[in-house]
């Protein structure tokens, strides 16, 4: 029996439902499936009882249930004890980020992670998200905080990523103030101002621009782009009145604009994520996602 096991069938027995267990540990249902399939066999007994239209955990399944949450937290614990124990833990750890993405938890957690390894140096690198791509590709970094965009799961690059979710978050469509007027349908905002949709351009945007022509497309909106080159110059385009933009909600929080306001895409939404390489060898990439999954356990959504 394998721990990956244990924590796969608490995920499974938390939804009741394989495909969402296998979304929020990023894997494919097939996977998951066949882990599940291992452990009854191990074990001897069925943990699930399956219809067409449902699961639930049998007697035996209770009993592991409430044994595995033990056996976890003690792994968990026994894990945290005996890297307090060691006082060398020292190196380099170079981390991506966004920007926006990590405000709602980063400076404290970071705060924090500095304060008990003091002997870990932490460099922060800022990308845009086509950058943070390329920089993962080019083993610029570490670890780092990306999106799960819808065209994510085309890229084949980042099967051979780990992942955590940390939140997720709705997209919208963020426009100047101004137009925000009641009743008005996507369409209407996407074709405001000759329907110019502001980007950042391909080569930093990366996948980001591709999701938005898709979305809305899917809603029947063509619209010409209008190129920037960073965050602030899309977000100040959209404010003068030169186009409409599509991001993650926080985006504009963060950005704090009397001038802006955004709108809703509905069942559009994106998670934030830590990722890592599967075969990444800095030791010091445990020492981190350990201390962040509090953080993880705590921010689910971004939304109402």
């Amino acid at each position: 029996m394998e721990i990956r096991q244990l924590r796969y069938f608490l995920t499974v027995a938390k939804y009741m439902n394989f495909s969402k267990a296998a979304a929020e540990l990023f894997i494919t249902q097939p996977t998951i499936s066949q882990q599940i399939v291992e452990l009854e066999k191990e074990v001897g007994v069925k943990l699930f009882t399956r219809t067409t239209r449902k699961i639930k955990l049998t007697p035996a399944g209770l009993a592991l249930q409430k044994e595995a949450k033990l056996i976890i937290a003690q792994i968990e614990t026994a894990i945290a004890a005996t890297r307090q124990a060691d006082t060398t833990i020292a190196g380099r750890l170079s981390i991506g980020i966004l920007g926006p993405s990590e405000r709602r938890f980063s400076p404290k957690f970071l705060a924090s992670f500095q304060k008990k390894y003091p002997q870990i140096e932490l460099v922060l690198k800022q990308f845009h998200l086509g950058t943070l791509d390329i920089a993962f590709k080019n083993s610029e970094i570490d670890l780092g905080f990306t999106l799960r965009t819808p065209s994510f799961n085309d890229s084949a690059f980042y099967s051979s990523f780990f992942f955590k979710k940390i939140y997720t978050d709705r997209l919208c469509l963020i426009t100047p103030y101004s137009s925000n007027e009641p009743g008005i349908k996507l369409q209407d905002y996407a074709n405001l101002n000759n329907g110019a949709l502001v980007f950042m351009h391909r080569n930093i945007g990366g996948r980001g621009l591709d999701d938005a022509l898709r979305i809305l497309a899917d809603h029947g909106v063509k619209p010409s782009v209008s190129p920037t080159q960073n965050l602030a110059t899309t977000l100040l385009s959209v404010e003068s009145g030169m186009g409409v933009s599509l991001l993650p909600r926080h985006v504009p929080e963060a950005y704090s604009s009397p001038n802006l306001s955004f709108i809703d895409i509905e069942d559009t939404y994106i998670d934030i994520c830590v990722a890592w390489k599967q075969l990444a060898d800095n030791p010091l990439i445990r020492v981190f996602i350990a201390e962040l999954e509090p953080i993880i356990s705590t921010h689910k959504t971004n939304y109402a």
